[in-house]
């Protein structure tokens, strides 16, 4: 056998050897165990027949670092009151942001419509800059036949608004 032949079938042992041993060594990895049970059966056709019916049930052993014990009469705090008070807390300030923007040589005029949330009572709303970006100019400043109507829940009517600055990350 030559040298280069040899070399390789050590080559594909070794390798062999590792990918077999290699997912064994592996903390937290834990073998499934698989039961296979068969049942043999005798149907009530008018012929005779066996029918073979064959399940198989996987169980995983538990990890070895099991955790701590809990005491099942413990009952947990429902988190459910909590985030109803943050809804009803932050649910008044979320208000729909409708941008009109103007047709252009590459687009029809269209709109988008997004969401923003009210920051304080003066009315200053902050938004994602990404649907706004097409009613910009260069400088940034709100092209002329563009328009920004806010809608807030349980107000009839929209309100008109302008765009007093914005940050892009880009």
């Amino acid at each position: 056998m030559s040298k280069d032949r040899r070399g390789l079938i050590v080559l594909i042992a070794v390798f062999l050897l590792a990918v077999l041993l290699l997912p064994l060594s592996c903390p937290g990895q834990v073998p499934e165990e698989t039961e296979a049970s068969t049942t043999t059966g005798l149907t009530q056709p008018t012929t005779s027949r066996r029918t073979t019916t064959t399940s198989t049930t996987t169980r995983t052993s538990p990890s070895q670092s099991s955790p701590p014990e809990t005491d099942p009469s413990e009952s947990l705090e429902d988190p459910l009151p909590e985030q109803a008070g943050v809804y009803q807390t932050l649910a008044p300030s979320v208000v729909s942001v409708h941008v009109t923007i103007p047709a252009s040589s590459l687009y029809s005029k269209r709109e988008e419509f997004f969401t923003g949330l009210i920051l304080d009572e003066s009315g200053l709303i902050v938004t994602s800059y990404s649907p706004l970006e097409r009613a910009l100019d260069y400088r940034g400043m709100l092209l002329p036949d563009a328009s920004i109507r806010i809608y807030v829940k349980d107000q009839p009517q929209a309100f008109a608004a302008s765009l007093v600055g914005f940050h892009s990350t880009v």
